[in-house]
């Protein structure tokens, strides 16, 4: 967090006084301040998009967001005139950013599990994966293993970088599931191909645009 000081303060890391006006970073766990041109020199660091000091960023679990920046950003600018589909935009984009902000991480399928049962998220309720397969020959078998020991039935799962032509889709089934498939980019050796895996207790069809 960056901030103009409205009282004297000892910047932590130089040790000398802060003085009236000067543009501080502040640690957004315990308030640390440190002058703003001390900050690549200090052991400061943006987790998330926020600014920790040395004690508070290793109680800091990284979170995968690259829209909280920009969402900042408009922010700072809300006064700036933009046009409608722009406003629109960065709503979209403060939406999908608390989401991500709102997301818990599970070690393993265990904690998964026993987070699904403390809540209140049925199979009926609409739900997402995705996973990067890096490759079905190698990994997809691993996949359906994973799937059949969580306790819950995504509606959706994405697949990226299958590697796998949609004439071989039959050859990785999961159980209650169609799937899609998208031609590989015939360049690339590997690193390409996406799918789609829907749960036959959704209405679904193949549209080719």
């Amino acid at each position: 967090m960056m901030s103009r000081l409205l009282h004297k303060e000892v910047c932590w890391h130089c040790k000398k006084n802060i003085n009236f006006g000067q543009v501080i970073t502040e640690c957004e766990s315990c308030r640390t301040v440190i002058h703003r041109k001390c900050f690549k020199k200090s052991s400061f660091e943006i987790i998330n998009s926020k600014h920790y000091c040395t004690s508070c960023k290793v109680n800091i679990e990284v979170i995968y967001n690259p829209f909280e920046a920009l969402c900042q950003s408009n922010s700072e600018h809300s006064d700036r005139p933009y046009d409608s589909e722009i406003g629109d935009c960065f709503e979209d984009l403060n939406t999908i950013s608390s989401i991500l902000n709102n997301c818990s991480r599970y070690n393993n399928i265990t904690d998964f599990n026993k987070s699904i049962e403390a809540s209140s998220v049925k199979n009926e309720n609409l739900s997402l994966l995705f996973q990067n397969v890096d490759g079905n020959k190698t990994n997809f078998d691993s996949l359906a293993v994973n799937m059949q020991r969580l306790n819950h039935k995504f509606s959706v799962i994405g697949l990226a970088e299958t590697n796998t032509e949609p004439e071989n889709k039959s050859l990785f089934n999961l159980d209650e599931y169609s799937s899609y498939y998208q031609n590989i980019n015939s360049t690339k050796f590997k690193g390409t191909g996406v799918a789609l895996y829907v749960h036959d207790s959704l209405k679904h069809t193949s549209k080719r645009m």
